[in-house]
């Protein structure tokens, strides 16, 4: 068999065998520029991009833009659960998990990590309030109105900068939301059948509850 055969007949190694190209060898971590001795070596680190069960993820999640990564994203998030909402009595420990406020509201999620960072990872802080308020104009600019859009709105106010002056505007804007969605005709929540309709009914009354105290102020 002639050399010219043998080139025709042996496949392409590089081109054929993906996972062995050059820019496979490496992480996807790496490959995205975030160079570190644990990303270039590791074949198994965890890739902030999401998998086919998480595709409902929105695009922009914090997690997602890779503003923050999963662990401090989870130690954030329980630190204001178990030391921030007590003062505000916001969200239900038993219904706001991780994952159900994450998959909820991107606006509501980024908006609770920039409260926990502002007090254990100031660091984060600017970049995290800087997507919270971006997220903010987007909601605006949408027309969106929901729960977790007023929930957001009350901690952003809560924990806002010293020379935000939009406090009672926001706080007015968010009543008016929860007017449109007609929290003021709002049923007992004893109608609901479950455990879990009821503690959505009850997050409900509770927002609405928090507007009119924050009014009241």
């Amino acid at each position: 068999m002639s050399s010219t055969s043998r080139k025709k007949d042996t496949p392409n190694f590089w081109t054929q065998s993906e996972g062995l190209q050059p820019d496979g060898l490496l992480s996807q971590q790496a490959i995205k520029g975030n160079f570190s001795l644990q990303n270039v070596l590791s074949t198994n680190h965890i890739s902030v991009t999401l998998s086919d069960e998480n595709a409902s993820i929105p695009a922009n999640d914090p997690m997602v833009s890779c503003l923050i990564n999963y662990q401090v994203a989870r130690s954030l998030f329980e630190n204001f659960m178990t030391k921030l909402n007590p003062y505000v009595s916001q969200l239900d420990p038993e219904l706001h998990s991780f994952t159900y406020v994450r998959y909820k509201s991107p606006f509501l999620f980024t908006t609770v990590l920039a409260a926990a960072s502002k007090a254990f990872n100031s660091a984060l802080y600017t970049t995290l309030h800087a997507h919270a308020e971006d997220l903010f104009s987007q909601c605006l600019r949408k027309g969106e109105k929901s729960t977790e859009l007023v929930q957001a709105i009350l901690i952003l106010t809560y924990w806002k900068e010293p020379n935000d002056a939009r406090a009672w505007m926001s706080l007015g804007l968010a009543i008016r939301m929860g007017s449109d969605l007609n929290w003021h005709a709002l049923t007992a929540h004893g109608t609901n059948s479950t455990e879990s309709g009821q503690r959505e009914a009850r997050n409900v009354e509770r927002t609405w509850l928090v507007l009119f105290v924050y009014d009241r102020r």
